[in-house]
């Protein structure tokens, strides 16, 4: 007997790109096609298509568009959201479940032999966060907890406003893998009290993403400095706080800075949540301006960012740049505070 029409029945998986997504996207394969960086009026109209997308899916998951950010896929985001915490925290242990998606359980494999601490929330018979395990290994501080909204072999959905408090109240950042919910289970970020989401368009018939990561692309220095951040962490009653971010490619740094009277920057810290080349960028910007007057800590550079990392990839310059406002930023912030205590 022969099989005249297969039948797909794996949505679960991937689904294919819906006739309505195709007709959205088409016009941004063929007329409008500027970069939405760019200022000409095709960059222009690229931009509010961006701004449009990003609109939507804040709405979806009740966000706030700002943040909102494009990865390659949910694989992506999720080594960015645990890489990124996990290397500006002081605290270098992360809490998933059992049962997460590979994209997670591989990631922590591999955290581990990098010298992170990754323990491992236990799950009943039908793959529901045990709450007493997870409150005994949170007696132990950790940067961040991860547990998925939804399996995706076996369907189980968690309690997550339960999870998210346990985490909250012990002074962990919640993120869940939404990728196997989205569009399926409500989700409200805000109520819920999420801080870090992953999906995928690809599981609601939106189109796949694609990443290729090059593993020669970084020298061994920035791999180093981004493994063993020394300035990680913040600074209590800091003088100057500079915080600068890029919308485009996810990028967040936060500078801050303790100056003395003699306007010399005694102490710098960073918070950056971004890709290797962000996080050693912030890292060594702050040991640059260290003992530095804040006027001589203006003239650092994204040059002297890259000269002293050995050099960055073409495509991660723009890290260094954002290092350099981010200084900037500081001292502006520093400024501000102290014409404003020269009026009072």
């Amino acid at each position: 007997m022969s099989i005249s029409k297969r039948i797909y029945l794996d949505n679960a998986a991937t689904t294919y790109v819906s006739g309505e997504v195709v007709q959205a996207m088409m016009p941004y394969f063929t007329t409008e096609f500027g970069n939405p960086s760019s200022i000409h009026a095709f960059g222009r109209e690229a931009e509010k298509a961006l701004a449009m997308a990003r609109t939507q899916i804040a709405k979806a998951i009740n966000a706030d568009p700002s943040e909102i950010y494009f990865t390659s896929g949910a694989t992506e985001a999720n080594n960015w959201i645990l890489r990124g915490v996990l290397a500006t925290s002081k605290i270098k242990r992360a809490l998933v479940s059992r049962i997460e998606h590979p994209s997670i359980i591989e990631l922590c494999k591999k955290l581990t032999e990098e010298g992170y601490k990754i323990d491992y929330i236990d799950v009943d018979q039908d793959g529901i966060i045990s709450v007493s395990d997870m409150i005994s290994k949170l007696a132990k501080p950790a940067a961040i907890v991860s547990v998925m909204t939804a399996n995706n072999e076996v369907g189980t959905i968690q309690f997550l406003n339960t999870v998210a408090n346990l985490a909250k109240e012990r002074g962990a950042i919640f993120h869940t893998d939404a990728t196997q919910a989205i569009g399926s289970v409500f989700i409200d970020v805000k109520e819920m009290k999420i801080d870090a989401l992953s999906l995928s368009a690809h599981k609601i018939y939106g189109p796949k993403g694609r990443i290729r990561e090059n593993k020669n692309m970084y020298n061994e220095k920035v791999i180093e400095i981004f493994k063993n951040s020394k300035n990680a962490g913040m600074i209590a009653g800091a003088s100057g706080i500079g915080k600068v971010g890029n919308v485009k490619c996810g990028d967040i740094m936060k500078i801050y800075i303790k100056v003395n009277e003699k306007q010399v920057i005694t102490d710098a810290k960073f918070k950056t949540f971004g890709c290797v080349s962000a996080i050693a960028s912030t890292d060594v910007a702050c040991d640059m301006i260290k003992g530095k007057t804040i006027d001589a800590a203006l003239k650092v550079t994204n040059k002297d960012v890259i000269d002293a990392l050995g050099g960055l990839p073409a495509v991660k310059i723009h890290c260094s740049v954002l290092a350099q406002e981010a200084i900037e930023a500081a001292v502006k912030d520093y400024r501000k505070h102290q014409n404003k205590a020269k009026k009072n």
